[in-house]
């Protein structure tokens, strides 16, 4: 039985097929021809913005050689045919897909530069980040707020939590988003979060040196075991759109960079030294 989400089967479902087409030598035109189709309907399809037909994608394998994959492929359709729920925060699409994604992923792994990571932000943190943006209204501060507090869920739950690693730089810590009240409270939870059993929590120290990965940010997606055929993918937040990159080769490299910045973070035990010593610097009660 398939548990995890129509975003999560649809998404693995293109990355086959895109694999699948990319090894038969079809471009996505050629392959649309094959079928009745269009290019662009193999394009939509290998995004997952929609799945296939059982048809079409019994056609699709045999054009790329492929029909032993169907009966696997085509269990996977009840779900990838399923529509993604709606959200009343004003979310936009490629940002949709994230909360999609991340809630089935087997394991996230954050590395964040210049803020704390939206999944282990605060109320007062995430609002004054989203006041940045002079033309969110109070209400629209208030339902995304709201939507990223929801999130947490994913690693909280007790059903298939999703494992977190996550790595900030240590200038986050000392980077103001909102009052020193909305900071304390930042960093008190980050104290926290640490102790969760799906947490592990590290800092790069200011003093680690140049290292590969220096000055991005990004989120490594795993899939779950059932999916585990592939590398994942890399979510990257740019300014004004959500990328995804899914290319077996890029998602490698981010991955050997992701152990690199591992060796130059500081330990669990050394991360929340820092984090105190941050927050000691924001004065008043520490939790």
């Amino acid at each position: 039985m398939i548990t995890s989400s129509p975003a999560v089967v649809r998404y693995y479902l293109a990355l086959r097929l895109s694999q699948l087409r990319a090894d038969s030598g079809l471009t996505k035109q050629q392959a649309g021809k094959q079928i009745g189709r269009t290019g662009q309907t193999i394009a939509n399809l290998e995004k997952g913005l929609h799945a296939p037909t059982q048809s079409d994608l019994e056609k699709l394998l045999e054009h790329y050689g492929a029909e032993e994959q169907f009966p696997e492929l085509r269990d996977l359709l009840p779900v990838a045919r399923k529509r993604n729920p709606k959200r009343t925060a004003p979310i936009p699409e490629d940002y949709d897909l994230l909360l999609n994604l991340e809630g089935d992923m087997a394991r996230l792994d954050i590395v964040e530069t210049s803020l704390v990571p939206g999944l282990l932000q605060t109320p007062g943190y995430a609002a004054a980040v989203f006041r940045a943006d002079p033309n969110r209204s109070d209400l629209a501060v208030k339902q995304l707020v709201e939507a990223r507090m929801e999130r947490k869920q994913i690693f909280t739950r007790s059903d298939r939590p999703v494992e977190l690693h996550v790595v900030v730089d240590e200038s986050v810590l000392y980077r103001d988003r909102g009052d020193a009240a909305a900071m304390r409270e930042q960093l008190d939870y980050l104290l926290e979060v640490a102790r969760t059993p799906t947490v592990d929590l590290q800092v790069l120290p200011l003093d680690a040196g140049a290292h590969q990965g220096q000055g991005t940010s990004w989120t490594l997606m795993t899939f779950p075991p059932l999916f585990q055929g592939h590398p994942g993918l890399v979510y990257l937040d740019l300014l004004g759109e959500a990328r995804y990159v899914d290319d077996r080769k890029a998602v490698d490299t981010y991955r050997r960079t992701w152990c690199h910045v591992l060796g130059a973070a500081a330990s669990a035990d050394r991360s929340l030294q820092l984090i105190r010593e941050a927050r000691k610097k924001q004065g008043g009660k520490q939790q």
